[in-house]
């Protein structure tokens, strides 16, 4: 069995021999996470652009398309996405969205203003508009492959100095039954074993 080695983005993050490679590594990791790649996600074609830079890369190193003359590997599936308005009023002031707070990847979208009742010290609903909050310690994100019925919300704790009561939000949200994505692939021949394949993924 001939040796493969797949690369992905991590091996060329993880290429760190000499200094040189150092520089490089930061450039791949500052491009990625510039502005211009949207978060590498599913709107402004985020995610389409940072797979095309990777391939570029993979080409520039001279990696081979693992089939044919492609570097890509296409797949689809199921994710709830936000495209577009992201507006949260708490108490009469705006919160800037990835920084005060975040919406869950489930949420449905909503534009709504309402008054909330407190379940406990840290999460909050609207029943009539189905919205709810929790304050966090920490924001994280994932991803949702279907949409639900409700709204919800994660806020930092670092925003909100009084209990949240009023709001107003305005919130986009689309449910992309086959959302269109890719994995990036590609090899180098191995000399020494050709019989083993190294994948890194």
């Amino acid at each position: 069995m001939k040796k493969l080695i797949w690369f992905s983005i991590l091996i060329l993050l993880h290429l760190v021999c000499y200094s040189q490679d150092s520089i490089y590594a930061r450039k791949i990791i500052d491009t990625l996470t510039s502005k211009t790649f949207w978060g590498r996600g599913y709107t402004n074609g985020g995610m389409q652009k940072a797979a095309n830079y990777i391939a570029s890369e993979m080409k520039a190193y001279n990696l081979e398309p693992l089939s044919g003359n492609n570097y890509f590997q296409s797949f689809s599936y199921p994710v709830n996405t936000f495209p577009g308005k992201m507006q949260l009023f708490i108490n009469g002031r705006e919160l800037i969205p990835g920084v005060d707070f975040i919406v869950s990847p489930e949420s449905h979208g909503a534009k709504v203003k309402g008054q909330f009742s407190p379940l406990d010290s840290a999460h909050f609903t609207d029943a009539e508009n189905r919205i709810a909050i929790s304050i966090e310690n920490k924001l994280t994100w994932s991803v949702a492959n279907k949409q639900a019925k409700y709204t919800s919300i994660k806020i930092s704790r670092q925003a909100i100095s009084t209990p949240p009561l009023s709001y107003q939000l305005n919130i986009d949200a689309n449910w992309v039954k086959k959302y269109s994505a890719v994995n990036v692939c590609g090899r180098v021949k191995g000399t020494s074993h050709p019989d083993s394949t190294i994948v890194f993924t």
